[in-house]
């Protein structure tokens, strides 16, 4: 296996929005908080399993306490399990997690990531002991269904994890801010196409005052807010996520109070999310610090529009919210109206564009940042988030184009990339075979048999014929696809070297002769997406998938269900990580006037061509 990799010294780009804190059990915001005990087993277990309904990982904190009396240290594990619809048994997947508790612990708390890989309609999880069996009374029976991980529709909105307010936040005040509040309305009036129409009838809906008759917007249902403490220390625990929102000042707080989550977030930036970062300074005078913080290089003038802050074009503003729409039978593309088109009654005209253009963009490796100069940057302008949206662009901040897979409709591109030689039906040498097998079988053992005056052995000669063709197919698949498993990868890889980072998306197509029985294991950091030609098995109907999926120390083990045998398979991955790797400039050849690059990518790593700007 050859993988063909390309290295990017990359640098950052930056985005930036805002908005309100919401409750956590707002529309948009699925699971719940469970908590569960055993008096017998001197045990009290709490679950949360609150996040966004988005594809990707789900973090659910898993936190044990032994009760008073409890002498011994035990080895429990946690099961999750998660099903499509409301069948009557089975799952679909099932996630397994060791948790090691100390008996004179005060409480012991991990993170489960989760795969959000079906439409999520209902879960339960339950407490093994050290011999694997259920512990009674520690664990819950499967939820009412209701969209656990959001809806085809709520995929077309940016799903956002946003810094909650606190005392002494420019914007917050004393507390979080309500959900009437104007500045989330404003934005929420650039989805309402997804309204069904009515008022008061769904989440896209709005509502009207009943006293003084005014329309009123939802807030944006896709918004979940959370303390810095709880922010996720897992970067594929984002995967789920489009936009993550702070300000400068809580970005710090982030780094000094909670470093492995500052860690976790930016390597899912470099790995291809949106960072939005408000508070910079009407006149940039925080750039620089968070440049510094982000560990991007200084911007200056030599640094191209590629890898340099950008501005958005003044004439984009107030135009029409670009956005893309995808349902089970296809992806289209749609201009939906423009942000200001909203009810006669409560209609404003775009204001012109602000002087100075309110937020900047960089790049930072795979990903964006958002820079806002205000420290309110919420002025309540629909035509402002428009502007904002518009230029990130939609495969930015939407889920399935940045990602390139479908978990709703088809991915007609799978065909486009299997292991040649094998896994496909060998039509031609079928057809020739059965036009051999039909002449042999017929007209040629009628005459040999009539020949011999043997007829009667017609009743011997036509099974015996038959079978000897089967086992003949049989064994050509057997020695042509074999038992193993081939694999074949296509992968990019960006390193940057300034920062000591590196991020790397794969496509990987597999086929089992025989699957392997410890299925397929990856490392921690890993986000594994199916990508399947076919995702009518999101739908309620369909049979159980029986995916199994075990956390080892910091690996996934993915132990059954992942890869059937003799099936074609495919993955997408995305691994973002730290990293030494790299190209060294060691000085310039004498003879021929070229660059002496040094490599250091490792011994098993060749380069085939190397391009230098």
């Amino acid at each position: 296996m050859r993988h063909k990799i390309a290295i990017i010294t990359g640098l950052s780009l930056l985005l930036f929005m805002g908005a309100t804190a919401q409750d956590a059990s707002g529309q948009g915001v699925s699971g719940g908080l469970h908590r569960t005990s055993s008096t017998a087993n001197r045990l009290n277990v709490s679950v949360d399993t609150r996040w966004l309904g988005g594809l990707g990982y789900r973090p659910v904190e898993v936190t044990i306490t032994p009760l008073a009396g409890a002498v011994n240290d035990r080895a429990l594990t946690i099961e999750f399990l998660v099903r499509r619809g409301w069948r009557d048994q089975g799952y679909d997947l099932s996630v397994k997690q060791r948790i090691d508790v100390p008996a004179n612990a005060a409480s012991v708390s991990t993170t489960m990531s989760i795969p959000q890989i079906t439409n999520w309609q209902t879960y339960s999880f339950r407490v093994l002991d050290e011999d694997g069996q259920p512990i009674k009374k520690l664990g819950i029976g499967w939820t009412p269904g209701g969209n656990q991980n959001g809806n085809q529709q709520e995929q077309q909105l940016p799903l956002i994890l946003m810094a909650e307010y606190k005392a002494g936040d420019p914007v917050g005040g004393s507390g979080n801010r309500g959900a009437d509040n104007v500045d989330m309305q404003d934005t929420s009036r650039l989805f309402k196409s997804f309204s069904d129409g009515g008022i008061d009838g769904g989440i896209y809906d709005y509502v009207t005052n009943t006293v003084s008759g005014e329309i009123i917007y939802p807030m944006l249902p896709s918004l979940l807010p959370k303390k810095l403490k709880d922010f996720p220390k897992r970067w594929i625990d984002y995967s789920s996520l489009d936009i993550v929102c702070l300000s400068i000042d809580q970005l710090d707080e982030l780094a000094a109070s909670n470093p492995k989550a500052f860690r976790a977030m930016l390597d899912w930036v470099s790995a291809g999310g949106n960072l939005w970062v408000y508070g910079v300074g009407n006149n940039w005078q925080r750039l620089g610090r968070l440049e510094k913080r982000l560990g991007m290089k200084p911007h200056d003038e030599s640094l191209s529009k590629e890898f340099g802050w950008t501005e958005p074009k003044p004439k984009a503003f107030g135009k029409a919210l670009q956005i893309t729409e995808y349902n089970e039978y296809g992806n289209n593309a749609y201009d939906y109206p423009t942000p200001t088109s909203v009810p006669e009654e409560v209609s404003i005209k775009p204001p012109k564009p602000p002087k100075q253009s309110p937020f900047k963009l960089r790049r930072l490796d795979m990903g964006l940042v958002v820079a806002m100069s205000e420290d309110n940057p919420f002025p309540g302008e629909a035509a402002r988030w428009s502007w904002l949206f518009n230029a990130m662009g939609s495969h930015r901040w939407q889920w399935q184009p940045r990602h390139g897979v479908s978990m709703y409709s088809g991915n007609d591109d799978f065909w486009n990339f299997l292991i040649p030689g094998v896994g496909l039906a060998p039509v031609t040498e079928f057809r020739i075979l059965i036009t051999l097998f039909a002449l042999a079988i017929g007209p040629l053992n009628y005459w040999l048999l009539r020949r011999w005056r043997r007829l009667h052995l017609l009743v011997v000669t036509i099974p015996l014929g038959a079978a000897a063709v089967t086992i003949t197919l049989f064994t050509w698949a057997i020695i042509t696809d074999g038992l193993g498993t081939r694999t074949r990868v296509r992968s990019v890889t960006q390193i940057d070297q300034s920062r000591g980072q590196a991020a790397c998306w794969a496509r990987l197509s597999y086929y089992a002769g025989l699957a392997p029985s410890g299925g397929l294991t990856f490392s921690g950091d890993v986000e594994v997406l199916p990508l399947e030609q076919s995702n009518d098995n999101y739908r309620n109907n369909m049979p159980p998938q029986y995916r199994s999926l075990q956390w080892d120390g910091n690996d996934q083990r993915l132990t059954a269900g992942w890869l059937a045998s003799r099936t074609p398979t495919q993955y997408i991955t995305v691994r973002s990580r730290p990293s030494t790797l790299g190209l060294k400039v060691v000085g310039k050849d004498a003879a021929s006037g070229g660059l002496k690059i040094q490599n250091r990518l490792g011994v098993n790593t060749t380069i085939l061509q190397l391009a230098v700007c």
